[in-house]
């Protein structure tokens, strides 16, 4: 479980709560093609919920918190893959169903894990791949990339455009971690 929640968090912070913020800060542009795990959730047709990793033909992995209030309205639900861009491009497939961590806390935010299946099967290409799931652990000081397109300021605008940003890992959870960054616990 910690490799995955590694994973999410190093791969796929779009809407992630750390320090129970929505942001991306100090990002940048992603160039087309960058992230080919990264996907789009929608409400509707247009309207972004929030981000996802695939993980293979059929699986995503997201945030428990994106589905948590949505998952009644699963019919209206999709993930868009293969383009930066929240307006154009990319493949569309509707969504079967979607499985949330047993454990999840909605008011702590442990365990914020969710998988969600697509009813077909998403077709790869050169935009388009899974994620490589992380065969280790980590070590501190590794170069590692974070995308997604969280808020970049605090007026609530999200960019159109996917935004990356590089930073270096810090190993792994400690108290210092904790003293550090409160809203942030093992569970998650």
């Amino acid at each position: 479980m910690k490799k995955i929640f590694l994973f999410f968090v190093l791969i796929e912070v779009t809407v992630g709560k750390i320090d129970i913020e929505q942001r991306i800060l100090g990002g940048q542009d992603a160039s087309e093609g960058l992230a080919k795990w990264q996907a789009s959730i929608r409400f509707g047709y247009w309207q972004h919920n929030c981000g996802a990793s695939v993980l293979n033909e059929r699986w995503l992995l997201t945030a428990a918190h994106c589905m948590y209030s949505y998952g009644q309205y699963l019919s209206m639900l999709s993930v868009v893959v293969g383009t930066n861009h929240l307006r154009t491009g990319g493949q569309r497939y509707n969504l079967e169903s979607y499985i949330l961590h047993e454990n999840y806390n909605p008011t702590t935010q442990a365990n914020d894990l969710c998988l969600l299946k697509t009813s077909t099967p998403i077709v790869y290409n050169d935009k388009v791949q899974p994620a490589v799931m992380p065969t280790e652990e980590t070590p501190p000081g590794s170069n590692l990339m974070l995308t997604g397109w969280g808020e970049m300021g605090t007026d609530g605008d999200i960019p159109d455009n996917l935004q990356m940003l590089n930073f270096t890992s810090i190993g792994k959870f400690t108290k210092e971690c904790d003293d550090t960054h409160n809203s942030i616990h093992q569970g998650m």
